[in-house]
């Protein structure tokens, strides 16, 4: 991904952007992507990605991120992961402290996420291979959600 081009954080901006970029999205209903989009804009809008270790966040990173997150919970009523208010970038795996391995992805009970750019991307090269970094650690977090007593949907 070329991050020197960026996007803006519009809706039409983005309906083209996952044309182009995000496989699933161009599997959706017209009504789907519009759900979709607005999801996007959302998650993007109420939460703090932000870069570690010199990694620089563009509007690109925040719409595959918040894409992957979306992607997980299209179908939910109660979607937003509201406890989770961080999303950390590192530009590869990263040193976790208390047990000194380095990781690809972290979703701490802390309320924050962690995510190796590098393993987040690779997971979507190969949409058959069911190794995502992004739904893998999106998955624990609607599972800390409802740990945390926050809302979630029923399925």
């Amino acid at each position: 991904m070329n991050q020197e081009l960026d996007i803006e954080l519009t809706s039409d901006a983005l309906t083209a952007f996952y044309s182009s970029y995000f496989q699933y999205y161009t599997t959706l209903s017209p009504q789907a992507k519009l759900r979709f989009t607005e999801r996007c804009l959302y998650f993007i809008e109420s939460k703090n990605i932000i870069g570690a270790e010199g990694f620089r966040i563009t509007n690109k990173v925040r719409a595959i991120i918040a894409a992957s997150a979306v992607q997980l919970t299209l179908g939910l009523d109660t979607w937003d992961y509201d406890y989770f208010m961080e999303i950390i970038i590192h530009p590869k795996k990263f040193l976790n402290k208390p047990t000194q391995q380095h990781f690809k992805g972290e979703t701490n009970l802390q309320g924050y996420i962690k995510l190796s750019w590098l393993s987040f991307i690779n997971g979507y090269k190969d949409g058959k291979d069911n190794v995502n970094l992004g739904i893998h650690e999106f998955s624990h977090a609607l599972r800390f959600n409802s740990i945390r007593g926050n809302e979630q949907d029923y399925y």
